[in-house]
């Protein structure tokens, strides 16, 4: 997926990778390492787990409590990761998608920032557009 995102930087998109998960990670290394990777990248990654598992790898993840560092010691450009646990909702569901969408609007506006992006300047955007 990072190559697929690098590839089509010139596309003025904004990518969002939702991940519905029971929770385990095969390899906390090497996804702190692609998370870190990605965070320059125009994206954001929504991961919602599923179950009764230990979700604190996930949390993790989500760098809400500290920013990721890969194995190298560099630090991600910013917070691209989203964790929601879908068992927190399974009564009402009424506010899960506000969860799972909180933090994409600052994701996208940081991404913007770190790359010296206006909307008005870019005219691959419209800003007359509904998707603002």
């Amino acid at each position: 997926m990072i190559n697929f995102i690098s590839n089509r930087l010139d596309q003025a998109e904004y990518n969002i990778m939702l991940y519905i998960t029971d929770g385990a990670i095969t390899d906390m290394k090497q996804t702190i390492d692609s998370i870190v990777k990605a965070s320059n990248l125009p994206m954001s990654i929504i991961i919602v787990g599923v179950g009764n598992s230990d979700f604190s790898k996930m949390r993790e993840l989500d760098g809400d409590d500290s920013r990721l560092k890969n194995s190298y010691g560099q630090y991600a450009t910013r917070d691209i990761v989203q964790f929601v646990r879908f068992n927190d909702y399974s009564k009402d569901v009424t506010y899960l998608h506000e969860d799972v969408l909180r933090e994409v609007p600052t994701q996208l506006v940081s991404y913007m920032m770190n790359n010296n992006i206006s909307v008005q300047h870019n005219p691959h955007i419209d800003p007359t557009s509904s998707m603002f």
